[in-house]
């Protein structure tokens, strides 16, 4: 079976010579609601009862069927998403203490590879408590003396037009909060990432954010940082 239809198990109810608008009833319109209801997203029910409704209208445009696509609006309506992503937001106090523990648990550890991991994703969160508006893109590419820079005592970030979504020029400046764990993270942490925690020489590169084996993390929302796991 296809679309809505599919994990639906047949009950033998339905009458292969009918013609399709003589096989619904509100009795089977409704069970079928409710495995839907039961299986799939209410924003996937509004989506299935609505499909419905526009295949039994093709198939049988002299009977009405505007009852289907009312139903369907009230669903549409009543339903709230799963992936609502407001409802899992939290405080900026929390981020900031969440970026500030790592920093610490870093501190605690020393100055190893592990640490330096550690270190850099609390300042990561950090940073993004501070500066939410910074995009996954735009945190993914900074490299430092181009996108990070310090000016009149203060560090900032710079993003031309069109590395931005907007097509427009963001510059932001970091608090001097933040900035004394980004400095920390300068002066020690990312040398130790850039040396792959003293098993190479220094990686020649210019990105902020770097991994355990010395190179630049992958930029965009897929980053994984959290220890370079596989």
């Amino acid at each position: 079976m296809v679309g809505g239809f599919s994990g639906f198990k047949p009950r033998g109810d339905l009458d292969p010579l009918l013609a399709p608008g003589a096989r619904i009833n509100d009795d089977r319109l409704n069970d079928y609601l409710k495995h839907l209801q039961a299986t799939k997203s209410p924003f996937t029910v509004q989506s299935q009862i609505q499909a419905l409704g526009t295949a039994l209208r093709a198939l049988e445009p002299t009977q009405d069927w505007k009852y289907i696509g009312r139903a369907a609006g009230r669903l549409r309506t009543q339903a709230v998403s799963v992936r609502d992503k407001r409802s899992r937001l939290r405080p900026p106090t929390q981020i900031m203490d969440l970026g500030q523990a790592l920093t610490a648990r870093a501190e605690a550890i020393g100055p190893t590879l592990e640490a330096a991991m550690i270190y850099r994703d609390g300042l990561i969160i950090l940073l993004l408590a501070q500066r939410p508006i910074l995009r996954a893109r735009n945190l993914g590419m900074i490299r430092c003396d181009e996108h990070l820079v310090h000016r009149n005592g203060q560090w900032q970030l710079l993003f031309a037009a069109q590395e931005t979504k907007t097509r427009k020029p963001i510059e932001l400046s970091i608090s001097p909060e933040v900035a004394r764990y980004l400095e920390q993270y300068l002066s020690v942490y990312r040398p130790i990432l850039l040396t792959a925690g003293g098993q190479r020489p220094p990686a020649p590169i210019t990105a902020l954010w770097v991994s355990r084996d010395a190179t630049p993390l992958p930029k965009g929302p897929h980053n994984r940082p959290a220890g370079d796991a596989d």
